[in-house]
């Protein structure tokens, strides 16, 4: 790539490894807030999930965009007989069925605008945040 080039997504210029700032995710632990988005999107190992995050917990020059998500389980609908798929869903006892019991929501579109309190964990030794 010439250096005069614009870089974008599609023809990135690659810098290799930066310091990023370190963000102390415990400070977001019992904050309020609200759902902000549902997107459905796919692994190539596991399959269909759906992403569900929250508005914006932090937003600053210094700080990456911090949000909260957790990530639901869907499977596929397929016809008994021709197996052509008809569609994705979930288990009436799985974890996406509880969290929409949880939020008093019938679809994962409900979800969008439910009040949840964030929560701070370490998982795998990995910390996240999760509501």
């Amino acid at each position: 790539m010439n250096e005069n080039e614009n870089t974008t997504m599609e023809n990135p210029k690659i810098l290799g490894a930066v310091d990023l700032p370190k963000v102390d995710l415990r400070q977001y632990n019992g904050k309020e807030t609200v759902i902000e988005s549902v997107t459905y999107e796919e692994h190539a190992t596991h399959g269909k999930y759906v992403k569900v995050a929250t508005a914006l917990l932090s937003k600053t020059d210094e700080k990456p965009e911090i949000r909260a998500s957790i990530i639901l389980g869907l499977v596929k609908i397929e016809d008994k007989e021709t197996k052509e798929l008809k569609g994705y869903g979930w288990g009436k006892e799985s974890k996406t069925a509880n969290f929409l019991k949880k939020y008093e929501a019938e679809t994962l579109e409900d979800l969008k605008g439910k009040n949840v309190i964030v929560t701070f964990e370490i998982n795998k030794g990995r910390e996240t945040l999760n509501f």
